[in-house]
């Protein structure tokens, strides 16, 4: 891969996650409006649980498919950039969201 390719990759693979982030904490932001309170139970926390090891699963590949694919296919410096690129469009994503969270734009 270019690299070009690399940063469009590393961009769209942190969008995603950053979508995906999105969609859950509106899921978990809206329990309770669809649900009503309910009394506490254990299938809260087991309902927690199995959301976290989902969004390990899916932010995880989301993440590293691709860098552990082209290590595996040879292309050790790709990977290494690729998996960099991800994680500074990832901590770009979250500056941005804190900025809009924190009320500057």
């Amino acid at each position: 891969m270019g690299k070009n390719q690399l940063i469009g990759r590393g961009f769209l693979d942190a969008l995603g996650v950053a979508v995906y982030v999105t969609v859950v904490a509106w899921f978990i932001n809206n329990l309770s409006v669809w649900f009503g309170q309910k009394p506490d139970s254990w299938l809260a926390p087991a309902l927690m649980l199995l959301i976290f090891i989902i969004s390990a699963c899916v932010t995880g590949s989301l993440v590293l498919l691709k860098p552990v694919l082209l290590y595996i296919e040879g292309d050790k410096k790709g990977a290494a950039s690729l998996f960099a690129y991800t994680v500074v469009f990832l901590a770009l994503l979250a500056l941005l969201i804190g900025l809009l969270i924190g009320g500057i734009f």
